[in-house]
């Protein structure tokens, strides 16, 4: 829920809804909806535009998105073990499925959450998307550091493994409002939904992304 291009694993309370909206400076967008069945299993959709090409990646070029056109995604994630309840991190395993260009993605990913402490977590995430074009793999890495009260630096690295590319966010996060986070970030990550974090834009790019529970 805390990232951007790399996911935390922490889930949410049962009948909880979180919600997000990203823009950036190319026209990008996304909008996220997650709701908590339980706190041990979240519902998630999420739909989105990529105003942007991609950096040269031959497996996916011109075969991965059309520029602007919407693209809608639907996916759950399982809470598996929690630092709270004593285990040693809290690990989560999520699958989204959605189409682009009349092309299924299926993308999974093991997320895995260690609260060093109450100001610092480390993030390191598996992950990897399945088509009928190719199978792009990466291990996701973060850190979420609240440098001062409401103020988080958000630092994330997708390191490619396998048909897809080095990317990296860096963003700020205010969080004083109740229930609500605003962030300003940089990235070069194609898109913050899925298999867009296994690749990279052709150019870097700005933007704001609120976050809201209720």
């Amino acid at each position: 829920l805390k990232g951007l291009s790399v996911s935390t694993a922490e889930g949410l309370d049962t009948e909880e809804i979180y919600g997000n909206y990203y823009l950036n400076n190319n026209g990008s967008w996304a909008k996220k909806i997650i709701w908590g069945a339980s706190k041990r299993f979240n519902f998630d959709i999420s739909l989105s535009s990529i105003r942007q090409s991609m950096f040269s990646n031959k497996p996916f070029k011109g075969k991965y998105h059309d520029i602007g056109k919407l693209f809608f995604r639907g996916g759950g994630k399982a809470i598996l073990l929690s630092q709270e309840n004593g285990d040693l991190v809290t690990s989560a395993a999520r699958v989204s499925a959605g189409r682009l260009r009349g092309i299924g993605w299926l993308f999974a990913e093991l997320i895995n959450t260690y609260n060093i402490n109450d100001n610092l977590s480390l993030n390191v995430n598996p992950k990897s998307s399945f088509s009928g074009i190719a199978s792009p793999a990466a291990i996701g890495t973060s850190l979420n550091w609240q440098i001062i009260e409401g103020i988080s630096l958000i630092p994330e690295y997708n390191f490619a493994l396998k048909k897809s590319s080095d990317n990296w966010t860096i963003a700020i996060r205010y969080s004083k409002l109740k229930n609500i986070t605003f962030d300003i970030f940089t990235t070069n990550s194609l898109n913050f939904i899925d298999t867009g974090q296994l690749m990279r834009s052709a150019n870097n790019s700005y933007g704001f992304n609120v976050g809201y529970t209720f």
